[in-house]
């Protein structure tokens, strides 16, 4: 999307560029011509307006997305950084699980 919206802009002031040039170059073009010329180049100098808008849209529809896909690699690190710790305090648990298991069976051996 900002792509195109890009090169529709550039294209649009190239149009621009070139009608103000072409109304330069008139000299002893009728009123009417330069008329007409001047209307194109007012319109086509409307559109561009508009993909400027357009355009700035996108951008902050893009940097938008951008935080929104930040704050979710933020959660993902977060939760893997939890699940570490919960892996380590289960590892933990087994550890004082075998040796209260052992301690067990030593004192059923001496009863």
């Amino acid at each position: 999307g900002l792509r195109k919206s890009q090169d529709k802009l550039h294209q649009e002031s190239s149009k621009i560029d070139t009608q103000k040039a072409r109304s330069e170059t008139l000299g002893g073009s009728s009123k009417r011509d330069i008329d007409i010329n001047q209307r194109q180049i007012a319109s086509v100098e409307k559109e561009v307006s508009v993909l400027k808008l357009e355009n700035e849209e996108t951008i902050k529809m893009v940097e938008e997305e951008d935080q929104i896909i930040d704050n979710i690699k933020t959660s993902i690190v977060r939760m893997r950084r939890e699940i570490a710790n919960q892996t380590k305090e289960r590892d933990i648990c087994r550890q004082q699980l075998g040796l209260v298991t052992k301690r067990a069976e030593q004192i059923e051996e001496k009863i």
